[in-house]
């Protein structure tokens, strides 16, 4: 079945940093990465814990400590005439960003490694494709680890973006290095105002050494923060697929219940507006285990709606339970989201609403148990899913 699928081939080629962080990934893991089982939730929260504050300290240090050289001679030279200021204030700083880049990027990949291996992911699974030939976990955590959005796949004809504005596509938000520069700026300007050029004899100048490692520490967060989406997710998504979402349940089903399971998925792709790892893992899984292998319009949300209507409520619950799972795996609600999934809920809009929520914050924190547990109680199955 799974040869039908042309995934691989519609992926977007990966761009050369992802390329680099994967290879770097696959080769620190190789020599570092353990296989463990994972550890009960309390535990893993600890360790994750842990780990998240090493990597914020290192962060903080790689941007504060780089950030010293370039902010001494912009200091030293600053009677200097205009052309020899300007030399002393670029040049430094972008020899020692490429330093900052070097060892924030080797801070990332060890904490990434620590935390998949945390989470039960060994050095076994660093070359196993994940889509039918397609994507690999280093490829994932790359991603993850340097902020690198998810490429756009095409597959069934589900358009991820089909909801947003072609104008907002076009905005990719602000640069992480203007971010910081903006907010030196402003500190600076804040303190000259009330405190003048010098602060206990030291340059006011030498704010950007404090505010560049505590930028550092917020993308290290941020990284790290959706490291533990995905590898949770990843986990959830296996049991979902071995313990409920099995062949035997979905082929009982009636086959507008089968078609719908795609739909469920296939519109919380569209409502989140991205190819998230993890819904993707789960769509090709429910493509395989229903034989739908060609292009239709599956993201089609009022198709989706309506068919819910004809579905008997055991079904339907089904539905909706799978549509919050789907929709929890970003770690967030959507504008989309908010205004499309009431459509669907109906008068159990809050209680679901609020169940995404609960998931993704079980998935952020690492309580990789406790948000299994929770589909187990959801999609009402007579298995019991001891923590």
């Amino acid at each position: 079945m799974s040869k039908k699928y042309t995934l691989g081939l519609d992926r977007p080629a990966p761009g050369i940093l992802e390329r680099l962080g994967a290879k770097a990934f696959r080769s620190f893991a190789s020599r570092r990465m353990l296989h463990r089982p994972t550890p009960s939730d309390d535990v893993l929260v600890k360790e994750l814990r842990v780990i998240t504050w090493i990597g914020a300290f290192l962060a903080f240090a790689a941007g504060s400590l780089t950030t010293v050289p370039a902010v001494y001679l912009q200091v030293i030279h600053d009677g200097d005439p205009f052309a020899e200021r300007m030399f002393w204030m670029f040049v430094p700083t972008i020899v020692m960003t490429g330093v900052e880049f070097a060892l924030l990027f080797y801070t990332t990949v060890w904490c990434v490694v620590r935390v998949a291996e945390e989470t039960g992911h060994g050095p076994d699974e660093l070359d196993r494709p994940l889509f039918l030939g397609s994507d690999s976990l280093p490829n994932l955590l790359s991603r993850a680890a340097l902020e690198i959005p998810d490429p756009v796949y095409q597959f069934l004809g589900i358009d991820p973006t089909k909801l947003v504005p072609q104008k907002t596509l076009l905005i990719i938000g602000i640069i992480y290095k203007i971010k910081v520069m903006a907010t030196n700026a402003l500190v600076k300007l804040v303190l000259m105002r009330f405190l003048g050029n010098t602060v206990m004899r030291m340059s006011v100048a030498y704010v950007a050494v404090v505010i560049t490692g505590i930028w550092n520490s917020i993308v290290l967060w941020r990284v790290l923060r959706e490291t533990r989406l995905r590898l949770s997710g990843h986990m959830l998504v296996r049991f979902l697929t071995t313990e409920i979402i099995t062949p035997e349940r979905i082929h009982s089903m009636p086959p507008l219940a089968r078609e719908a399971t795609v739909r469920a998925v296939a519109n919380a792709v569209v409502l989140t507006q991205n190819y998230h790892p993890n819904m993707l893992l789960l769509l090709v899984r429910l493509c395989e285990i229903t034989g739908i292998d060609s292009p239709g319009d599956y993201d089609e949300w009022d198709r989706f709606v309506e068919i819910l209507g004809q579905l008997e409520p055991e079904d339907r619950e089904f539905q909706l339970d799978l549509l919050s799972i789907a929709a929890a795996f970003d770690g967030k609600l959507s504008k989309f989201e908010r205004n499309y999934l009431p459509q669907a809920f109906g008068p159990q809009t809050d209680w679901y609403m609020n169940r995404i929520r609960v998931l993704s914050r079980l998935m952020v924190q690492g309580r990789i148990r406790a948000a299994i547990s929770h589909c187990f109680e959801d999609f009402n199955t007579d298995v019991t899913f001891t923590r």
